[in-house]
Parts: structure tokens; sequence; C-alpha cells
């Protein structure tokens, strides 16, 4: 969003006052510690549109074209975008589910072991050999680690606010709010 903010040349203050909001409001927006309303998205989603469309010396008859013709690439682009984030988000929660499924696994796993050394004999398993096994099964769930989860669980949400976003987006040329 600062990069949006950057390109159109305001300031902060001078966002805020565009989307109605309060500055404060906008710089949380901003650093990402808040999600922006549907209200501000929509009027930020128009300067971006209105920052790709061209420069004409006089504004084109919207009247006289159909609504799906007035933003050709515009819409082209946000479906493809849907489109990708569509497949991203697919193989995001299948990695996600994956990496939990063998954090679980592996933790199980450990637990077993642990319970296991006190008991152990030493024709079953030497205790070198299950120290090796105990760090294997560490290691795995160090690959699969919590922060790496919580990392993909924030991907995916912010693949859904992406999908929300862009089908507003089509939803609002369609019905020629755009």
């Amino acid at each position: 969003m600062k990069d949006i903010r950057r390109t159109l040349g305001v300031t902060q203050e001078e966002m805020a006052a565009l989307l109605q909001i309060s500055k404060s409001a906008w710089s949380m927006y901003e650093n990402g510690y808040r999600e922006l309303p549907t209200h501000a998205l929509l009027k930020l989603s128009q300067m971006v549109i209105a920052l790709e469309a061209p420069q004409y010396a006089e504004p084109p008859s919207l009247a006289a074209s159909p609504q799906n013709q007035v933003f050709p690439k515009t819409i082209k682009k946000l479906k493809q975008d849907k489109r990708q984030a569509e497949t991203a988000l697919q193989k995001t929660t299948q990695t996600l589910q994956k990496l939990q499924a063998l954090f679980a696994s592996q933790q199980k796993m450990l637990a077993i072991m642990t319970s296991l050394k006190p008991d152990m004999s030493a024709k079953t398993f030497t205790p070198a050999s299950l120290s090796l096994q105990q760090m294997v099964c560490m290691e795995k769930m160090d690959y699969a680690s919590r922060d790496k989860q919580l990392l993909l669980e924030y991907k995916i949400k912010l693949l859904e606010a992406q999908q929300h976003i862009t089908a507003e987006m089509l939803a609002a040329i369609d019905n020629g709010l755009l």
C-alpha cells in the first residue's frame, strides 16, 4: 500500500483524506497492522485502476462503450490474478497440512521414544541408536516447525484476502461501479 501511495505522490495524511479514514488508521493499514475496510479498499482500487488507465486529453465517453470493454486489460489481469491466487492457496494449504501432519507424527514418535528410554533393554536398542532416532525426529520437527506453519497460515490469509479483493473488484466492474 505504501508503494501505491508513493506512486500517487501523496502523503499519508492526503491518502487518509482521499479514503475518508484517519491518518493513524491509514498508517496501521500501510504497515500491515490492520486490514483496510471494504469501502476504503474499493476507493483504493479505483485509484489504482485510474493510474493504469491511459491518459487522454478528454475523458472517453463511458456511456458509449460497454463496461467490460472499458477495462479489458484490467479485467484480464484481475482474472489472471484470481486464478493464480486460487492455485497458490491450494498449494499452500496442502503444504501446511503436510507440515502439520509431519510435526504431529514426529511429536508422537519422540514421546514414544522418550517413554521407552528408561525401560530400554540392550537387546532392542542401544542408548546411542535411540538418541540418534530422537535427533532425526527433532530434525523433522524443526523442518515442520510451528514458525513455518504460522508463516504458511499467514500466507493463506493473504491469499484469501487477495481472492476476496479481486472478486469484489471484478464484481464492481461487472456492476458498473468502477
